[in-house]
């Protein structure tokens, strides 16, 4: 099935359009990646900064297949031009 991370912030500049890559890790510590996925990167995800309090789901991941994420403790970055935004861990289930 899918994750669909949810970002939240305060944006200082509207109406720009900016473009932040994910990686997402597995409890093992390796990257998850598809054929389609940038380079060093999980995906990437497109989103319009909003003046003031926001949030935006960045999308989903995984497949359509149920089990395809196993328990444990995964950890997800985000980045803008090569810098790290925010990161977070969360368990599953």
């Amino acid at each position: 099935m899918y994750l669909s991370p949810k970002l939240q912030y305060d944006g200082v500049i509207g109406g720009k359009d900016i473009t932040l890559d994910v990686k997402l890790f597995r409890p093992n510590g390796t990257m998850s990646t598809s054929k389609t996925s940038p380079p060093g990167y999980s995906y990437s995800y497109d989103i319009k900064i909003s003046n003031g309090e926001y949030s935006q789901v960045l999308g989903h991941w995984g497949n359509e297949t149920k089990g395809h994420w196993h328990e444990g403790i995964y950890k997800i970055e985000l980045w803008y031009n090569g810098i790290l935004l925010a990161e977070k861990s969360f368990e599953i289930h």
